[in-house]
C-alpha cells in the first residue's frame, strides 16, 4: 500500500506491525524513499510545535541543530503551515544550507563580544549564539518557543536570554550533557519560560494517533505538487544507501556531516 508510518521501533526490519491508525497516506508525487524520511522527523516536529508548545503564527521559534532532520522539518514546518519565522543554530558549513529553510541561520562557533559602560570600562564575554541573533532581531528578546536537542549549560543560558515572557522550550535530547552546573535559573523563573523534555517512542497507542491525525490533516497535504513550490513541504534526505552499508550510514550520521535524514533501502 501506498502509505507512511510511525513506528514504535524495529525500523530496519523488512517487514514491520504497526497500529493502522499510525498510518498516513503517502502522497502520490512521492516516492517510498522520499516518504520515508516524513514520518518520524515531522511527527517529532509537529509534536513540539503544536502539541507541546502551540506555536502560532507570526510567532519566532528558535531550532538548535538545524540542519538535522528534526531542524529541517521543524523550519519548514514553522515557515510554510504555521506561518512563523523559523532561526536555526548550525555548525558553520551548514549555515548556507540551513537558509534553505529557516528565515535566518547563525553558526554555533563562539563568538567575543565586547561592552563598553557608561565609565568607559569594558567588559568581554563569549557566546555560542545568542550574540549573533540579538545583531538579527535586536536586543529585545523576541524567542517564543524553541526545539533543543544539544541542553546543557552554555546552550539553555543564551536560549534563555532570548526567551520572551511566557516563552517554551521543549527539550528533545541532551547532547550538550544533562547535568546543569552553572545555569542561573532566575531569568527563565522571571520570563515564565515552560521548560519540557519530551519524547514521542514511548508514548501510547492513542497519543500517537492523535499526533497522526493532526499532522494528516494539517500539514501533510503541503506535501502535494498541487501546492505552490515556494510553499511546498519536502523531505530533506542527505543520502540513500543500501541496507548493507548500514555501517558506513552510521558512520556519516557520526561524523555530523549531513543534512536532514540517510535512507536506508532493502
Amino acid at each position: 500500500c501506498s502509505s507512511d508510518l510511525l513506528l514504535g521501533g524495529g525500523g530496519y526490519g523488512e517487514f514491520v506491525s504497526v497500529h493502522s491508525k499510525h498510518l498516513m497516506a503517502l502522497p502520490q508525487n512521492l516516492s517510498f524513499v522520499e516518504g520515508s524520511a516524513i514520518a518520524e522527523v515531522y511527527l517529532t516536529a509537529w509534536q513540539c510545535l503544536r502539541f507541546n508548545m502551540d506555536v502560532q503564527k507570526g510567532q519566532y521559534v528558535l531550532l538548535h541543530a538545524g540542519a538535522s532532520g528534526i531542524g529541517t522539518a521543524a523550519a519548514q514546518l514553522v515557515q510554510k503551515v504555521i506561518g512563523g519565522t523559523a532561526i536555526a543554530t548550525c555548525s558553520e558549513k551548514k549555515v548556507q544550507e540551513c537558509m534553505r529553510y529557516s528565515k535566518f541561520a547563525v553558526s554555533r562557533t563562539p563568538e567575543e563580544t565586547v561592552t563598553v559602560d557608561a565609565n568607559g570600562t569594558e567588559t568581554r564575554s563569549t557566546t555560542t549564539f545568542e550574540s549573533k541573533i540579538r545583531k538579527l532581531l535586536g536586543d529585545t528578546p523576541l524567542i517564543n518557543a524553541v526545539i533543543d536537542p544539544v541542553f546543557g549549560d552554555n546552550y539553555l543560558t543564551e536560549t534563555v536570554n532570548l526567551c520572551a515572557q511566557d516563552a517554551a522550550i521543549t527539550v528533545l535530547a541532551m547532547m550538550g550533557g544533562s547535568t546543569l552546573s552553572k545555569f542561573n535559573a532566575s531569568t527563565a523563573f522571571r520570563k515564565r519560560i515552560n521548560i519540557k523534555f519530551s519524547t514521542l517512542r514511548s508514548r501510547d497507542d492513542e497519543y500517537k494517533a492523535k499526533l497522526v491525525e493532526s499532522f494528516t490533516k494539517n500539514a501533510l497535504p503541503y506535501f502535494s505538487d498541487t501546492v505552490d513550490e515556494g510553499s511546498r513541504l519536502k523531505p530533506v534526505i542527505d543520502k540513500v544507501l543500501p541496507i548493507e552499508e548500514v555501517v558506513a550510514a552510521h558512520t556519516l550520521i557520526d561524523a555530523s556531516d549531513s543534512i536532514g535524514k540517510i535512507v536506508l533501502t532493502f
